[in-house]
């Protein structure tokens, strides 16, 4: 039985040596049928090549891949996309790598038929190479950047129909550069042009929804008349109003009126209206916006705030009282407070028919404490100027400028509890010169009763 089994086992061996050697010599004499033609089951990106020449798959990834898989980088965040052109960063298709990755170059001879030999009757799919220039990353970063920043959102209160809303923040992220420039390269060594899901940094909004909700007191309310007439003025205190209104100032914080509004420019919308210039009421960009600087100071005043810097203007004005006006000037003159308060405030602000309204809104700790804002006034008289003029006779007068009082006005902000005073506080010390009176008098005449 022995050398029977012995007889059987010899048999099977012969056999399939000679299977072996006959699919080895089909494999080459197909090989050698096909000649340099790719091997049939091979592909680039699901582009099939099998059967064609170098040259010919060559000519078919170049139709074909930009096709299949797009001209454009992708990149991701959810369901937010943002797309840059390959064309422009010289990012392209290798079709020579993509081919030698596919079969290895372009096999001939020996080494050929055995590469044939080995992948016939298989499936083989690989990806593209694609060539770029790693210098250009920053500058793709630089360029997607926008599409995914996304500023953080204070949590916001708004004066609406008599009563307060509250708008929830919402946070923001920045685009991580370093760790997305990570992620395109590997999507590009990887034979993709994405969509890359971009890295990105989280930002905190500045002011949370419950940094607001305390704010929930009316602490002050100042108003002021204004000319609708008068249209350019108007149009520059309505932007000026869009900008302050709504602004939340939080415990600590300074607050600067110039640094809110930013310049005041006509391709910002502001318009040419009367100013102040060194006493003299001349046409400037942004004549009005010293009312808002104004009645927010009152404002202020009331809700006992501390002021920072605050100007007067150099004529007296006739919407508020002496000693009670604010005037700014691009970066130069500023009205600037501080909430040194433990709470939020509210900087509510509208313009109602010919007022300009100022609401200030936070949480009122002491509801018996009272605010006044009281002036005092020093009359300054006139100078009298007597200037010969030889052209008038003997005892003849003419007066060439009537005189005009000028005032030193004190201004004080007085704090009282239950009818007593707590507090009393100069706040300014503002100077309106005098007119002089200028007299002509004839040559001989000695003076001027």
């Amino acid at each position: 039985m022995s050398n029977r089994y012995k007889q059987v086992e010899q048999c099977l061996i012969i056999a399939l040596f000679i299977f072996i050697i006959t699919m080895v010599f089909t494999s080459l004499a197909l090989a050698v049928r096909d000649g340099e033609r790719i091997p049939p089951g091979l592909s680039v990106a699901g582009i099939p090549l099998g059967g064609l020449s170098y040259q010919e798959a060559q000519e078919r990834l170049k139709t074909a891949l930009p096709d299949q898989l797009g001209r454009h980088l992708v990149f991701r965040r959810g369901e937010l996309f943002g797309y840059i052109s390959c064309d422009d960063y010289q990012i392209c298709f290798d079709m020579d790598g993509s081919l030698n990755r596919c079969v290895g170059g372009n096999q001939t001879g020996l080494k050929g038929l055995l590469f044939h030999s080995m992948v016939r009757g298989g499936a083989r799919d690989v990806s593209p190479v694609i060539s770029y220039d790693p210098g250009c990353i920053p500058e793709i970063m630089a360029a997607i950047g926008p599409t995914f920043n996304q500023p953080a959102q204070d949590a916001r209160v708004i004066w609406k129909d008599d009563s307060l809303e509250y708008i929830p923040h919402k946070p923001g992220c920045l685009l991580d550069l370093d760790k997305t420039a990570g992620l395109l390269q590997q999507a590009l060594n990887a034979g993709s042009l994405g969509p890359v899901t971009v890295a990105v940094r989280e930002l905190s909004p500045r002011v949370k929804l419950n940094d607001v909700e305390s704010v929930k007191d009316l602490l002050a309310v100042y108003v002021t008349s204004f000319d609708p007439a008068q249209e350019a003025r108007t149009a520059n205190m309505r932007l000026a109003v869009r900008a302050v209104n709504g602004t939340v100032v939080m415990p600590g914080q300074v607050f600067s009126l110039d640094e809110l509004l930013g310049p005041r420019r006509e391709e910002d919308g502001y318009q040419k209206a009367p100013v102040f210039v060194n006493k003299r009421v001349v046409e400037g960009v942004g004549g009005g916006i010293c009312q808002v600087a104004t009645t927010l100071y009152n404002a202020v005043l009331q809700a006992d705030l501390k002021i920072v810097e605050r100007w007067p203007h150099s004529l007296p004005i006739t919407y508020a009282p002496p000693g009670q006006d604010a005037t700014i000037a691009a970066n130069v003159l500023d009205f600037k407070f501080q909430n040194h308060t433990e709470f939020p405030i509210l900087l509510a602000m509208s313009m109602e028919g010919d007022e300009l309204v100022v609401r200030i809104f936070g949480c009122q700790m002491e509801p018996d404490k009272k605010v006044q804002v009281v002036t005092e006034r020093k009359e300054i008289a006139p100078r009298i100027i007597v200037r010969h003029d030889p052209r008038l006779g003997e005892g003849e007068r003419v007066v060439k400028q009537k005189g005009k009082s000028g005032h030193l006005i004190r201004t004080y902000r007085v704090v009282s509890k239950g009818g007593q005073e707590l507090e009393k506080t100069l706040l300014s010390e503002d100077y309106y010169r005098a007119t002089d009176t200028i007299v002509m008098v004839g040559a001989n005449a000695s003076q001027v009763k």
